[in-house]
Parts: C-alpha cells; sequence; structure tokens
C-alpha cells in the first residue's frame, strides 16, 4: 500500500481519496493532508474503511484507528454536505485498497503535442512500472503529480505497454495537434500622420491571420476592441488574446503582442492615375485592367465595375511580385460595399479612401518574391456594382517594378480561402501569399488607361455685386499616355480650386459655395478649408451648400477647395459661388 501527498491532496494507491481545503485545529489544510497520511501509513493493509460520527463532526477511520476529522466547515468548501463527503471519502479509500498492484482507468488517452498527460494508471506499483511506446513514437514518459504521465513530439497514434512483475496491460496514446501555433510577439508597419485607427485595425489584422499558423480547418476568434490612432515615429503594443479551435485538434488560447510601428509619411504624390472602367457592364470572366507600379511612381487607381452576367462573379486587384527580392508597397485602400446603387457604391469608396487619405493614413504590406496578394476581391450578385479608389507606392529597397492587374473570376472557381476574405473588404488582410504563375501568366500592361499627373488646380475670383462664378469639376479631360485619348469627367483626377471673394461694398456681405449635380444624379465629397465635407446624392440639377463666407465691408479672403470625381456619379458637375439675400437664397 502506497500512501502520499500533494500540497493538500492525499493519494491511496494512487487514488486521490481526500483534499483538504479548509483550515481545523491550528493546523494549514496541506499540514491536515500530512498528519492523515501518517495516520494511514500505520494501518494493516486489510483494515477497511469506515465514518464515526464525532457531535456534528464526522470521523474517518480504517480498522479502529482515527485517520482525520471532517467537519462543517471543509463540507462547505467541497461544496456538498458533510454526510455526503464522509461517504465519497469512504468509498474512495475502499477503492483505492482493493486495487491491483498496477490498474488503467481508460483504454485511449487523448493528449496534445508538446503537452504532459496522466495516463490515468492507478495502483500501488504504478510509479515504478515499466511503460515501454514503439521507439519512433516520440513519446516519453514521467512522473507527475497524478502518476505516470506522457509527452508527445508528433501527432499520431501509439500503442502502449505497462508491465510490473507478471502483469501486462496496454492502452493507446491518441496525439493530436493544437489547432493552431500562436507566437507571443508580431511587429506591424503603418505609416500616417496619424496612422488612424482603421489603419492600425487592418494592419494589426493580417498579423493575426497571416501570423498564427492554422491546422487545417481552423477557426481563429479575437476581439480588437478600441483601438486609437498611432502618431508618426510612435511605436505601440496591442495586446490581442487569441482563440483557435480545429476539428480533430486541442484549442489554443494564448495573448499575442503586435508591435504596431509608425513609419511616418511614406507619402508620395501621385505620377499616374489608373482608371479601371473599361468595360464598366462586365459580360465575362476576363482581364479588366494591367499596369507596373514602378519604384518612386506612385499610382492612383480607381475601380468600377457592375456585373451585367447572370450568375455571380468576383471581381480582383491583385498585386504580384515576380522578382526574386521580397517587396513593399504602402496603400492607402476605400472599397465601397458592393450595391445595386453604382452612384452609392462610388460615393461610399471614395468616401472611405479619402478619410484615409487626407492623414496620408495606410499601412505597408509586404509580398514575398515570386507570389501575389490580393488587395481587392469583392463577391457581385448580378446587376451589383463594385467601386473602389487607392493608392499605391512600391517603396526603395526592392524590385524595380510589380505588376498589378484587375480581372473577374468565377467565384467557385476561386480558393475557399480567397471566397471566404472577399466578404471582409480587405482580401489581404486574411489571404497568404499565393504563387502568380496562372494568374498573371501572359501579363501585358495596356497604358490607355494610364494618366499621368492625375491633379487639376483651378484659380477663381468672385466679387460681391458682380456675375456668379462657376466652376466645371470634370470639364477639362487629362490626357492618357496614348496619344489622343483623354478621360472624359476627370473621375478620379484630384481638384484643388482656390476661390478668392472680394467684397467692395459699405454693407457685409453672406457669400455660398454650392455644389450643382448639373450632369445627373451625383455626390459630392470635398475638403474645404481643411474641413472634411459630404454632401447627399443629389437628383439632377439638385444643389447642397459646401460653405458659407461672410464678408465684412472691403473685406478679401480666400477658399480652398479639394475634391475629385466620383466614380458612378454624373460628371461634370458645377460649383457655384453667389451671394446670399437677406432673405436666405441667392443672390440675383
Amino acid at each position: 500500500m502506497t500512501v502520499r501527498t500533494s500540497d493538500t491532496k492525499l493519494f491511496l494507491n494512487e487514488v486521490l481519496v481526500a483534499e483538504f481545503r479548509a483550515a481545523s485545529e491550528g493546523l494549514r489544510p496541506d499540514q491536515r493532508a500530512q498528519q492523515a497520511a501518517a495516520q494511514l501509513r500505520r494501518v494493516a493493509s486489510d483494515a477497511k474503511p469506515s465514518v464515526k460520527a464525532r457531535g456534528e463532526n464526522r470521523q474517518i477511520l480504517m480498522g479502529t484507528r482515527v485517520l482525520w476529522t471532517w467537519t462543517q466547515l471543509d463540507a462547505r468548501a467541497a461544496e456538498t454536505s458533510l454526510s455526503d463527503l464522509a461517504k465519497q471519502t469512504v468509498d474512495r479509500l475502499e477503492r483505492a485498497r482493493t486495487l491491483a498492484p498496477v490498474a488503467k482507468t481508460l483504454d485511449t488517452v487523448v493528449l496534445p503535442v508538446g503537452r504532459a498527460v496522466s495516463l490515468g494508471l492507478i495502483g500501488s506499483q504504478v510509479r515504478v512500472a515499466a511503460l515501454q511506446a514503439p521507439p519512433d513514437s516520440g513519446i516519453r514518459f514521467s512522473l507527475g503529480e497524478a502518476g505516470p504521465q506522457a509527452t508527445a513530439s508528433k501527432v499520431g497514434q501509439y500503442p502502449i505497454q505497462i508491465r510490473w512483475g507478471s502483469t501486462e496491460l496496454s492502452m493507446t496514446l491518441t496525439v493530436l495537434p493544437y489547432a493552431a501555433q500562436i507566437p507571443a510577439t508580431l511587429a506591424v508597419d503603418v505609416a500616417g500622420a496619424p496612422a488612424s485607427a482603421q489603419s492600425v485595425r487592418v494592419a494589426v489584422t493580417r498579423a493575426i491571420e497571416l501570423g498564427v499558423v492554422r491546422e487545417p480547418g481552423a477557426q481563429l476568434s479575437y476581439s480588437l476592441g478600441s483601438l486609437s490612432p498611432v502618431e508618426r515615429g510612435q511605436v505601440r503594443t496591442v495586446p490581442v488574446t487569441v482563440r483557435a479551435t480545429a476539428p480533430n485538434a486541442f484549442e489554443q488560447s494564448a495573448t499575442m503582442s503586435i508591435r504596431v510601428r509608425n513609419l511616418g509619411s511614406l507619402f508620395q504624390p501621385e505620377q499616374e492615375l489608373w482608371y479601371c472602367n473599361d468595360p464598366e457592364n462586365v459580360t465575362q470572366f476576363q482581364s479588366l485592367f494591367m499596369a507596373n507600379l514602378r519604384a518612386e511612381r506612385p499610382a492612383r487607381i480607381l475601380y468600377h465595375h457592375l456585373n451585367a452576367m447572370r450568375q455571380p462573379m468576383t471581381i480582383l486587384v491583385g498585386v504580384a511580385n515576380r522578382s526574386d527580392k521580397p517587396a513593399q508597397i504602402f496603400q492607402i485602400l476605400g472599397d465601397g460595399e458592393p450595391h445595386l446603387n453604382p452612384v452609392l457604391v462610388g460615393y461610399q469608396a471614395a468616401d472611405r479612401f479619402w478619410t484615409e487619405y487626407e492623414n496620408q493614413s495606410g499601412v505597408v504590406l509586404t509580398i514575398p518574391p515570386q507570389s501575389w496578394v490580393p488587395i481587392v476581391a469583392r463577391p457581385l450578385a448580378s446587376g451589383a456594382t463594385m467601386s473602389g479608389l487607392g493608392y499605391l507606392r512600391l517603396l526603395p529597397g526592392g524590385p524595380e517594378q510589380l505588376d498589378v492587374k484587375a480581372f473577374s473570376a468565377y467565384t467557385l472557381s476561386l480558393s475557399p480561402q480567397i471566397r471566404t476574405a472577399s466578404t471582409t473588404g480587405q482580401p489581404w488582410a486574411y489571404v497568404p501569399p499565393l504563387s502568380p504563375e496562372s494568374i498573371f501568366r501572359g501579363f501585358q500592361p495596356d497604358p490607355v488607361h494610364i494618366y499621368p499627373n492625375p491633379f487639376r488646380t483651378e484659380e477663381v475670383k468672385f466679387e460681391v455685386g458682380g456675375r456668379f462664378t462657376f466652376i466645371r469639376i470634370g470639364e477639362r479631360a487629362i490626357p492618357s499616355q496614348v496619344p489622343d485619348r483623354f478621360l472624359s469627367g476627370n473621375f478620379g483626377v484630384h481638384y484643388t480650386v482656390r476661390v478668392d471673394l472680394k467684397n467692395p461694398l459699405l454693407t457685409p456681405a453672406q457669400v455660398e459655395v454650392v455644389f450643382v449635380a448639373s450632369a445627373g444624379y451625383s455626390g459630392g465629397l470635398f475638403l474645404v478649408n481643411g474641413q472634411y465635407i459630404r454632401t447627399k446624392l443629389l437628383q439632377p440639377q439638385g444643389e447642397e451648400r459646401i460653405c458659407r463666407i461672410r464678408l465684412e465691408p472691403g473685406e478679401s479672403r480666400s477658399v480652398t477647395i479639394q475634391t475629385i470625381p466620383l466614380s458612378g456619379s454624373s460628371y461634370p458637375a458645377t460649383l457655384a459661388v453667389r451671394p446670399i439675400d437677406t432673405m436666405g437664397g441667392p443672390g440675383r
């Protein structure tokens, strides 16, 4: 008969027979366990356990020897009644006393790779029994608190032999992986003044989704909570608790530390506008646009397509690094939710883009050699439109150029990983780098829809008492790289309009600047002296004031307005500068 303690627990023949949770008669719980073990070692091996009432307490005996006494405090600590606690103890002692020298409680033990797990062996001789596993199994045996235990180094199913004297037992160890390997730390880079909370969120998401190594079918769950912007040059650590589950694997949960570094300003003005809108109505699975992103030639990309097929499709934009060097791009993306209203989705995309672009806030994306990453993937029902506006810059230190391709694809032909990621609006954060061999085979850039210098500057004057001033946005089309090709409507072109106002009168005057949907159903987004303004979606000839200025007698003032013609909207549109009469309407 073997007796031992482990802290406050008492074992007989490797069976847990009692756990002392409360102090009694001046003894701590662990001291009570040691005292009970000393009494138990003195009893004869054929002595039988019993319980005896002593006042409100219950004595536990083996034969005629009192081993210890259970009190009401013990029962409350065990969350049971005193009589039940005493009965359970006697049952355990009797079971442990009558055990064979070596016995098993399980035929199969399931354990994860790398963690010691009890084999469930009991009996007076289990600590000296011989345990044997196949030589190539990578299984190691040791003694733990609950007796013999095993630690496995690789997945598999292994037979185990247990021998003591003439006793031979067998059991099976089934070794399963953890659902994921969750690293303790990861690092990501963002940029901006500051890098917005949204940029931080998608960068951290990508670090988790691509940095956690998962078993097939594994699912991750985590919450990023509320994140705040990261100032230029600042480094911040974001703790994230990640839980992973998978079929035929052990759940894994750990808290990661994501180091977010703001590299400062990586923005350089765009050298080109890539206009991905031909065809706008996509009637087949095809290439839609191809261009090279070259070092030190940042590009603005506009894409806007409607699914004109009778079946679902997915439209993707991929960036491929077909060199032998890793590449890094700085990207700012505004991607609209697909919608049956093409004006709404174009408006939404530009809004998401500009709120990040204003602070030059984006993420740094690393693309390994000989791989591509989908930066856009939008599933489209028949008749739905997808739209986006983005900024891409290939950072120095890597290859001289990358290949960028937009294309439509049969949704079910895409990998499950891309199909799942396409519902997030940020597929690059979820899809690991892929081989470019099939997607980018026969890649040939088309210069027709590449427009250099996508900026326009307008300067106008308005004097109170004179004629109204009108600025036509999208009227003077910018030229393509190809001779005699122009961008009608200047969609995606960045306008900066300076309006010089003067009031020569002897009385104060109110002046307004109004956006007019003069070419049809449209919306407008504006920066007016640094203030961000969103208009409603306006019906043809509808208008909305974007700013109002009071001019004192003899006062002159300038207003700077920035805007971009929006995909889906009707351009040219008009900005009207005019006085406001005393009745609140426009002057005459």
